[in-house]
């Protein structure tokens, strides 16, 4: 991550820092003017060009790009290659894992709900 120096946006580094449910909400807003995380879940593909320069595209946001010598720009992408479908594969599996407890929850309610008193 960079770290900005002074003014505004280091402030509004800190206040996104401190709040990670403002990253969530707001994030979007700010990536511009705040380097904020980005989950690999998140990347869409990693690409490296000639100069070695770094992309990572990621869908509804702003791409990210990290200027590296060729060689570990190379480096980097063959990596986050290797690790972006694994963890895309991991928060399918939290989300649908999610959405079971909730139907389960949903029953359980409906179900203790028509016991009768």
């Amino acid at each position: 991550m960079v770290n900005l120096k002074e003014g505004f946006r280091k402030e509004m580094e800190r206040l996104a820092e401190a709040r990670p449910i403002l990253q969530e909400t707001l994030g979007w807003v700010f990536q511009t003017i705040i380097p904020l995380n980005v989950r690999l879940w998140e990347i869409e593909h990693a690409e490296v060009d000639a100069g070695g320069k770094v992309s990572l595209k990621i869908p509804h946001r702003r791409d990210l790009n990290i200027p590296l010598d060729h060689d570990n720009g190379q480096k980097l992408v063959e990596k986050l290659n290797q690790l972006i479908p694994i963890e895309k594969a991991r928060e399918l599996e939290r989300v649908k894992n999610f959405e079971i407890a909730e139907k389960a929850r949903d029953k359980a309610r409906t179900d203790s709900s028509h016991v009768p008193r």
